[in-house]
């Protein structure tokens, strides 16, 4: 009896220090933005990325047509760049783009803001 009575402490113990630990992580604000095409002629742009909550980067390619938009959401403190040739190849042969100046490195004051793309 003494024994399940233990098992059962351990048991809520455990999870009470769980929830605690999970509790002391910071919180991520996420942060809704959108990039716009403000030209006649379609645009391709190649967006490298450095969020504060993943190592590395993420690049990704999007099209944005003419006087086109796309929604965006990321941590507050991420930096994007809109990445020329040069940029994409350094990133692509592993090294890092994040001591150049970027495009944009998010705050909570651009919730909802427009940005134009070049």
């Amino acid at each position: 009896m003494k024994k399940i009575i233990l098992a059962i402490f351990l048991v809520f113990t455990g999870s009470f220090i769980c929830q605690a630990q999970k509790s002391d992580s910071p919180k991520l604000v996420l942060v809704s933005f959108k990039l716009k095409n403000n030209n006649l002629l379609p645009k391709k742009i190649t967006m490298i990325t450095y969020r504060p909550d993943e190592k590395g980067n993420g690049t990704a390619g999007y099209f944005f047509g003419s006087y086109g938009s796309k929604n965006y959401q990321f941590p507050e403190g991420t930096k994007i760049y809109l990445a020329n040739s040069a940029q994409v190849n350094t990133v692509m042969s592993g090294a890092k783009i994040s001591d150049q100046l970027p495009f944009l490195i998010v705050k909570k004051e651009d919730e909802g803001k427009s940005f134009i793309i070049k």
